[in-house]
């Protein structure tokens, strides 16, 4: 784009693909010191919008699904070779030391529904972003699966419980 600079192309096209997401997550995936001068840059041009601490391109509604899955992106940031936008029951598919994973947020109560659509699709391998350590025990996922829990700091689990 004419006038942009690369840092701010980068940033429109993680907007362009998950089209909603924390300031914070883009300043951390970006790891750029002047990624906030930059998005500030995109304000004062109209190409996205600022909306609470969340950037997004217009008319694009928030999708907590979406905001979450991000974080996984995060936690892996510097292993992930790829990342794309997935369809249901995924949100976020990526490739890490050549192995593909799909993310899938499961909220509580939905753990029978989303179990059922994950174990028919073709994913080799979840990571299933729940609320709370009590899910694990609700999901029975016949794939490989690691559990994550965003937070401060973020936390993966194995099927057994077990801190990653």
């Amino acid at each position: 784009m004419h006038g942009l600079t690369a840092d701010e192309v980068e940033i429109l096209k993680v907007l362009e693909n998950y089209g909603y997401l924390k300031e914070d997550q883009i300043k951390k995936y970006f790891k750029n010191e002047k990624t906030e001068k930059h998005l500030g840059f995109l304000y004062s041009k109209g190409l996205i919008t600022r909306r609470d601490g969340f950037a997004a391109l217009r008319g694009v509604p928030a999708d907590p699904s979406v905001i979450k899955a991000f974080e996984v992106l995060l936690y892996y940031r510097d292993e992930i070779e790829t990342h794309w936008p997935a369809t249901y029951p995924f949100t976020i598919y990526f490739m890490r030391g050549g192995k593909h994973y799909d993310v899938a947020v499961i909220p509580p109560g939905s753990e029978t529904i989303m179990c059922t659509v994950i174990n028919r699709s073709y994913a080799e391998r979840v990571i299933a972003v729940i609320d709370s350590e009590e899910q694990i025990d609700e999901i029975e996922i016949e794939k490989p699966v690691l559990f994550f829990i965003p937070g401060d700091p973020p936390r993966l689990y194995e099927k057994t419980g077990t801190e990653v």
